[in-house]
């Protein structure tokens, strides 16, 4: 008798389909990071520098916290080392996240040694400018990033947008100028906003072991996650996940335990370099933008809208420990947004994550008010979108006012004053197609 495995006849057309799949895959992203190259030539860079640096320097085993690698960033920024009040963009990642950037920035070493390998007998290997291709393949890897993060965002909120509006909100984030900044400088903030919500995700349906896995790596963006940390901590805690704190404890173990095998003195100078960055003048708070705003403000006023922003959002921390995860959520996002108000130093681009709470509120005031509540979203998303490019070009350009003072507060008050607006709504579960058959009867 044969064997099964022997008489089974092979499925070429199966096989036929995959490949052409695979090679469409490989032509899209290949296309997708041709286009990056495009639009980002010529554009300055920023963290996606301080990486670079940082990864090739550990590759090359020399220190990635270095002066020199700052400096060396610096260049390719301003064109010379950082002058007294400039950003130093020194590096600020755990040796254990940047570790994780080594397989992009050896890209470079890998394609040299295949030419040399196979192609012995050339002098000169052929030339190309790694840093903008590395440049455009970790682009591509953000677009991604910020492709998931709205998935999951709006399946956080346990509501169905429209067709026309699920096509706008994975637009929105291609034309926003804060997401728009933070893809043109590289920031890992995108990626860790994806984090945030596939966290909130695993919370939500039990995946308590990958929970604890991303909460160890979300420590790559501590100032703008600090707040939002604590709180996911504390509400597990009151729910006694326990998985998720061995898991984060025994990440945080085994991903120590492989950076200071590689470099053993880690720690102490990614601390200095981080105290060293926060001792800049150009540091961003809330506090140091109301003084620019109103110079005769006594710094006390500033310091009162700090501890309302800590007092508010830990007495909803406490009122949401114990509550469902459609409190939690809404909690979650409240957390996100007046993350800048609680005078921690957050740059621009960590608005990346007011990307969530946008959507929530906009889902919620569209499941409220079906018919006048799409004309508002639509009203809110071209404000957001189209308000954030005018100011930056009649204030920023024109008028050379700094970036921060005309871009830091507008969007944290919105959806502080938009998420109590929706609070009671955005607690309640979806509306049935029979309450809004109900509703537009009334109508």
């Amino acid at each position: 008798m044969k064997s099964p495995i022997l008489t089974s006849k092979i499925d070429w057309r199966l096989i036929g389909v995959r490949t052409l799949a695979g090679i469409g895959v490989i032509a899209i992203l290949a296309g997708a990071v041709w286009i990056n190259l495009l639009l980002l030539q010529g554009l300055p860079g920023g963290n996606v520098n301080i990486y670079w640096h940082g990864a090739r320097s550990l590759l090359h085993r020399t220190d990635p916290y270095s002066t020199g690698v700052s400096i060396d960033v610096q260049r390719d920024i301003y064109g010379r080392a950082a002058l007294a009040g400039e950003y130093p963009y020194n590096q600020e990642l755990p040796l254990y996240i940047l570790i994780l950037f080594i397989p992009l920035v050896a890209i470079p070493d890998v394609v040299t040694a295949i030419f040399t390998f196979f192609f012995p007998a050339l002098v000169v290997v052929p030339d190309a400018d790694w840093f903008a291709i590395i440049r455009a393949i970790w682009t591509l890897i953000l677009e991604i990033a910020i492709i998931v993060s709205v998935y999951f965002s709006i399946d956080l909120t346990d509501r169905r947008p429209g067709r026309v509006f699920l096509i706008g909100f994975y637009l929105f984030p291609l034309v926003w100028f804060y997401s728009l900044k933070a893809l043109q400088d590289g920031d890992v903030v995108i990626l860790t906003t994806m984090l945030y919500m596939v966290i909130l995700w695993g919370l939500r349906t039990g995946k308590d072991q990958l929970v604890g896995v991303l909460l160890a790596l979300i420590t790559i963006e501590w100032e703008i996650g600090l707040p939002f940390l604590v709180f996911l901590l504390v509400w597990i805690l009151a729910h006694r996940r326990w998985t998720v704190f061995i898991t984060l404890i025994l990440t945080l173990f085994v991903l120590n335990v492989i950076a200071s095998f590689i470099y053993p003195q880690w720690f102490g100078q990614f601390i200095r370099s981080v105290v060293s960055s926060g001792r800049s003048s150009s540091e961003i708070s809330v506090l140091r933008v109301l003084s620019s705003i109103w110079p005769a403000l006594p710094e006390k006023a500033g310091w009162v809208l700090v501890s309302v922003m800590f007092v508010l959002v830990y007495l909803e921390w406490w009122a949401a420990r114990y509550l469902d995860f459609r409190r939690f959520y809404w909690v979650a996002c409240l957390t996100l947004a007046a993350t800048p108000l609680m005078g921690l130093s957050v740059d621009l681009n960590a608005y990346v994550v007011m990307g969530p709470p946008v959507i929530l509120l906009l889902m919620v005031i569209q499941d409220r008010w079906p018919v006048t509540g799409a004309w508002l979203n639509i009203f809110f998303l071209l404000s957001l979108s189209a308000g954030s490019w005018v100011c930056y070009w009649q204030f920023v350009e024109a008028r050379e006012i700094s970036l921060a003072v005309v871009m830091y507060l507008p969007v944290p008050l919105f959806l502080i004053i938009g998420l109590y607006w929706v609070r009671w709504w955005a607690l309640q579960p979806p509306r049935t197609w029979l309450d809004q058959v109900t509703t537009a009867g009334l109508q």
